[in-house]
C-alpha cells in the first residue's frame, strides 16, 4: 500500500533576522507544511562551522512571536535542553505559547548534548557530567513540568529541581498539555523507554532511517510494556526532502513513497511541491528547509506516543 507522508521543515536560525524568519514561517503555512520547529541553542552549533557571535533568536521567546505571526501550521522546539530551560520557566513559557498559537505547540526536549558544554560555562552555568546524570535530570524536568501543567498547585522534592506550592496559570489550552517529545541521539537505549513513561514522541537526531530502524522499535516495545498503544504512534522524518511518517491513519496518500526500514504512514495531508515562489525556493532551501535535490544538513525523526 502506498504510504502517506506529511512533511515538516526545520530552518536553521543561524543569522536569521526575524523578519527573515516570520516571512519563512508564514510561507512554510501558505504553502501548507502541517509543522515548522524553532532551534534552542545558545550560539551556532557546532562552532567550527560558523563564528559563535553569529546572531541567533532566543526559541522560546521567538516562538511566541511566530505563533503571533501565523495561524494554522504547528510549531515546537528542536530542542531545549533540560539543563538550561528550568522546568517551572519553561512550563511557563511553553503554556503562554500554545495560548498566543491557539494551542499549536509541541515541545522538543532534550537531556542536554554534551558537545554544547560551553553554552553552558560562558554563563557559569552546570553541565551535568555523566549520561546517567543527565538522564535523571530529564526525567524530574519533565515531571515537573506535567505536575505544573496539570495541578493547581505543586510540590516536588527532587534531586535536581523543587516545587513548594507553586502555581502556572493560565493552563496550556491542550490538555492535559502539550505533546512532549524527547531529543535523543542514534544510540539511545535508556531514552526510548524515558519516553514511553514520560513523553509523547521522540526525535531522533543526526540519524537516517537504519539509525530509525533501530531506535524505533525499542520505544514501540518500551510503549507496549507500558499498555501504551503504539499502532497509535507516528515515526518523523525531517531535514530537508525528508518525511514525516505518521500511524493510524491512511486517509492522505502522496506519490512519494516512503524509504525502506521504517514504513509508518503519517496521520495527516503531505505537501509534494514545495517550490511554488521565490521564498520557498531561496530561503527555504537555504535553511535546510526542504530542496528536493540537495542532502539534509541535519536528519531527524519523531515517534509520537
Amino acid at each position: 500500500m502506498t504510504q502517506p507522508l506529511e512533511i515538516s521543515i526545520f530552518p536553521l536560525g543561524e543569522g536569521m533576522a526575524f523578519d527573515e524568519a516570520r516571512e519563512i514561517w508564514r510561507e512554510a503555512e501558505r504553502l501548507g507544511f502541517p509543522a515548522i520547529w524553532h532551534e534552542d541553542n545558545v550560539f551556532p552549533h557546532p562552532t567550527e562551522l560558523l563564528d559563535r557571535r553569529t546572531p541567533i533568536l532566543d526559541c522560546w521567546t521567538a516562538l511566541s512571536a511566530l505563533a503571533a505571526s501565523t495561524s494554522t501550521i504547528r510549531l515546537g522546539s528542536m530542542v531545549s535542553p533540560a539543563p538550561r530551560r528550568h522546568p517551572a520557566l519553561l512550563a511557563r513559557a511553553a503554556s503562554t505559547v500554545d495560548h498566543v498559537s491557539n494551542g499549536r505547540l509541541t515541545i522538543g526536549i532534550g537531556a542536554g548534548d554534551p558537545t554544547t558544554v560551553q553554552h553552558y560555562t560562558q554563563w557559569g552555568l552546570p553541565f551535568p557530567e555523566t549520561p546517567r546524570e543527565r538522564v535523571a535530570l530529564l526525567r524530574e524536568h519533565l515531571q515537573v513540568q506535567k505536575l505544573l501543567y496539570t495541578e493547581d498547585v505543586s510540590n516536588f522534592d527532587g534531586e535536581y529541581f523543587s516545587l513548594h506550592d507553586a502555581v502556572n496559570s493560565p493552563k496550556p489550552l491542550q490538555r492535559p498539555h502539550p505533546p512532549i517529545w524527547i531529543g535523543l541521539n542514534t544510540s539511545a537505549v535508556v531514552m526510548p523507554r524515558v519516553a514511553a513513561e514520560l513523553a509523547d514522541g521522540i526525535i531522533v537526531e543526526w540519524g537516517d532511517d537504519e539509525v530509525a530502524a533501530q531506535v524505533v522499535p525499542r520505544l514501540v516495545e518500551a510503549c507496549e510494556r507500558r499498555d501504551r498503544d503504539p499502532d497509535h504512534q507516528a515515526v518523523r522524518e525531517g531535514g530537508a526532502g525528508e518525511p514525516d511518517r505518521r500511524l493510524g491513519d491512511d486517509r492522505h496518500h502522496c506519490r512519494r513513497q516512503p524509504r525502506e526500514g521504517t514504513g509508518h504512514p503519517p496521520r495527516s495531508p503531505c505537501v509534494t511541491n514545495t517550490h511554488d515562489s521565490p521564498i520557498s525556493r531561496k530561503k527555504l532551501g537555504s535553511t535546510n528547509a526542504m530542496p528536493a535535490t540537495s542532502p539534509p544538513r541535519i536528519r531527524w525523526r519523531s515517534h509520537p506516543m
